[in-house]
Order: structure tokens, then sequence, then C-alpha cells
């Protein structure tokens, strides 16, 4: 089990014996919505690229933003390079997304993002050449 698991799960037995309900009941609820899936790097990484299939996008970066302030303050130059080429990926899988349904709207907010992101076409152009152009 891990640590943040086992710790939830002592919390929640110490305030079930105290009988604190109410709090209980509202832990649980909070518990349902943890941005880190209690530290759960597969369920971190599954939440992440459902959130790209859905093209929910404000979704993805807010989570992410989260994590890395959480997570990445004092990175070594080599995690910080990781992390940015991690969030390139999810760029570009969310782009996919939005192409396969056929999402224009999100489709332009993620090249607008991008764009501005690295202004610089060739850092992004070869993710688009397969794009239709009737849906651009």
């Amino acid at each position: 089990m891990q640590t943040s698991a086992a710790l939830d799960e002592m919390v929640e037995e110490y305030l079930l014996f105290r009988g604190m309900n109410e709090t209980l009941a509202q832990l649980k609820k909070e518990s349902k919505h943890d941005r880190l899936q209690a530290f759960n790097r597969e369920k971190l990484a599954k939440h992440l690229i459902s959130l790209c299939k859905e093209s929910n996008i404000d979704e993805l970066w807010s989570t992410w933003t989260y994590l890395v302030d959480r997570f990445g303050k004092d990175a070594s130059p080599d995690l910080v390079k990781a992390v940015d080429t991690t969030k390139q990926l999810l760029r570009k899988y969310a782009l996919v997304s939005a192409v396969e349904k056929q999402n224009r709207a999100k489709l332009h907010a993620l090249l607008a993002e991008m764009s501005t992101s690295s202004p610089e076409p060739s850092q992004w152009y070869c993710t688009f050449r397969p794009i239709q152009p009737a849906l651009i």
C-alpha cells in the first residue's frame, strides 16, 4: 500500500473511531477529486491522458500546473527537460484527439497555445503535417 493511501486509511479509521461522521464524509468526498490520485503514477498518467482524449484542456493544464508547482520547484535540469518534453507530448496528444473528434474549437485553441509557447514553427509544425486542411 502506498504511503498516502495508508495515511488516508488511518485518518479515516481515526475519524470513524472518534465518531466524526461529517468530517469523514467530507474527507471521502474530497478524496474523490484528489488531483494527485494518491501519488499513484499510473492513475495520474491515465488521468492526464483521459483529459487529452476528452479535449478538456483547461483541466489538463490546471492539473499539470498543480503537479509541476507541487513537485517540480527544486528539480534538476534533467528533470526540467523531461517535464517540458512531457508537456509537449501532452499537447500533441490533445491535438491529435481534437483532430480525431473533429473538434475545431479545441484544435484552434491548441494551435494558438502551441504557437505562443514556441514561436518558431519548426518546433511544432511537424505535428500538423498529417492534419487535413479542411479541419483547420
